[in-house]
């Protein structure tokens, strides 16, 4: 038999049947405004920005990031499909600020994953969701993930959460406004 994913929940259900095909890996991509200065440095100095946010010194942000399915701990606080783990959503996080300074921002906000990870690894961030059942969620939902693994702030790859264990921690979450869009 072949092990593949549906939406979230089915796999029971229909286990020949998969959204996408299956691989090693999802692409992510960053897009990023040229830089403005004459250099990267000059960049960093004027800006904060124009570079990733390395692992730690000497430890660069690797081309591949490993990461598994999103913890059970996790997809029982939220229902969103697409919820990402918190693990990897910490790690792409903290390497977008290169510096540590800025304010994230999330056009497709969906089940929160990126926002909870902005507030765990203590970064102000700004989410948008235009579907209201998942901006409600999404609500609820953050804090709760950003309180989860209180032991890991994306500065390393090798890291497995606890088993069995909502050990949690308080991490600071901006409130949140809705705004009606005009459309």
């Amino acid at each position: 038999m072949t092990v593949a994913f549906t939406s979230k929940g089915a796999e029971q259900d229909f286990p020949e049947v998969c959204v996408t095909p299956r691989s090693a890996y999802e692409p992510w991509m960053l897009f990023r405004k040229p830089i403005s200065e004459r250099t990267v440095a000059d960049n960093l100095r004027q800006w904060k920005t124009g570079g990733l946010r390395r692992l730690a010194i000497g430890k660069p942000l690797p081309e591949a990031i490993p990461s598994t399915r999103t913890p059970v701990v996790e997809t029982e606080i939220s229902d969103h499909p697409c919820l990402k783990p918190q693990q990897f959503m910490r790690i792409i996080v903290r390497s977008l600020l290169p510096l540590g300074e800025g304010i994230l921002l999330d056009p497709f906000m969906g089940s929160g994953s990126t926002i909870a990870a902005a507030a765990a690894v203590g970064y102000t961030a700004l989410g948008i969701e235009i579907d209201q059942h998942y901006y409600e969620s999404a609500l609820e939902m953050i804090p709760k993930l950003a309180a989860l693994h209180p032991d890991f702030k994306g500065d390393r790859l090798e890291w497995v959460p606890e088993t069995n264990s909502k050990k949690t921690t308080t991490a600071k979450v901006t409130q949140f406004t809705q705004r009606s869009l005009p459309f």
